[in-house]
């Protein structure tokens, strides 16, 4: 259970990542700006963020009475 809310932490993490990531897409594109690298980043990050739920989830399940 500790390893598992350790996993979480650091998904929490990705997500706060995500988040500043987002906002630098945000503002590039209300002002205009080219935003491919931001919106690379994003993709990259959501992919990961992804893999990390599938990995808890799996985890949960297991621990599951």
């Amino acid at each position: 259970m500790i390893a598992l809310a350790e996993l979480d932490a650091a998904r929490s993490e990705g997500m706060v990542a995500l988040a500043d990531i987002d906002a630098i897409y945000a503002a590039s594109r209300i002002e205009g700006e080219p935003a491919s690298e931001a919106k690379a980043a994003r993709e990259a990050a959501n992919a990961l963020v992804t893999a990390q739920d599938k990995v808890i989830a799996g985890l949960q399940a297991q621990l599951a009475p």
